[in-house]
């Protein structure tokens, strides 16, 4: 999994075939299982790159049971069935006007 539509997505007339991104943090001591190791990522804010661009206006938090804040507005969060290390991300695809 990872941020954007599922690929092959369109952009400009052109098919991608990768993710926009992914969120990575390396663990000190690798858990039994990756998701055992995923209270690690709750509470903390997290940013991306896409290419060598930093993608910094957009900003979410991990928070427990599925939840996520972001600078859009409210998500919610899954582990990917498919990927050991994978999670899936629904958040809005624009900003709301009231946050600006």
């Amino acid at each position: 999994g990872g941020f954007g539509p599922r690929p092959p997505w369109n952009y400009h007339g052109k098919v991608v075939t990768k993710w926009e991104g992914v969120i990575c943090e390396v663990l000190q001591q690798p858990p039994a299982s990756d998701r055992e190791g995923s209270e690690k990522m709750n509470g903390r804010w997290y940013t991306w790159f896409v290419d060598n661009l930093w993608q910094g206006e957009d900003v979410l938090e991990f928070q427990k049971h599925g939840a996520a804040a972001t600078t859009r507005g409210p998500g919610v969060w899954r582990w990917d069935k498919a990927q050991e290390r994978g999670i899936w991300l629904d958040w809005p695809s624009h900003k709301p006007a009231n946050l600006g």
